[in-house]
């Protein structure tokens, strides 16, 4: 399933969201609007608690054709 980020549940309860390359964290953000900003660079956003527990992981994707252009998540992992 595909999902808007800004609207993706776990971008509202991470207290840090990291945007991965394919094997490793590249960037730490600590908001949902920076987060926004910098995931289309990245491949994989996971996310975490306040107590650094991972509590999800999506894979970016590339928009569907015809869209605005947005990214979009992918499948949980």
């Amino acid at each position: 399933m595909r999902h808007r980020p800004e609207e993706y549940p776990l971008m509202s309860a991470a207290h840090v969201i990291a945007g991965c390359d394919t094997e490793t964290a590249q960037h730490l953000y600590f908001s949902k609007e920076t987060a926004l900003a910098g995931l289309p660079r990245h491949d994989l956003a996971a996310f975490f608690d306040a107590e650094g527990n991972k509590i999800g992981e999506v894979r970016i994707d590339d928009p569907e054709p015809g869209t605005s252009g947005d990214i979009v998540f992918g499948d949980e992992y």
